[in-house]
């Protein structure tokens, strides 16, 4: 797992889902805590919404690292 502060310094959201994918058995967990298909999971190109939660706790990337767009950083203005 990554710490939050390793993550924050060296990953963009696309690194975290290309990390995801290519960590095994990762997308196969994110895909039996959401209720999807691991093919799907392969298809994103964003975390959804809906689903940003367990692919933090699963990934262990923070959910600001994962979605910028929804989440602010920890101490951000």
């Amino acid at each position: 797992m990554l710490t939050a502060v390793t993550a924050a310094l060296t990953f963009q959201p696309m690194d975290a889902l290309q990390q995801i994918r290519s960590t095994r058995g990762m997308a196969a967990e994110i895909a039996r805590e959401t209720g999807l298909r691991p093919s799907t999971i392969s298809q994103w190109t964003r975390v959804p919404a809906e689903h940003l939660r367990v692919v933090a706790r699963v990934s262990g990337f923070p959910a600001h690292i994962l979605r910028p767009d929804i989440i602010d950083a920890p101490g951000a203005p």
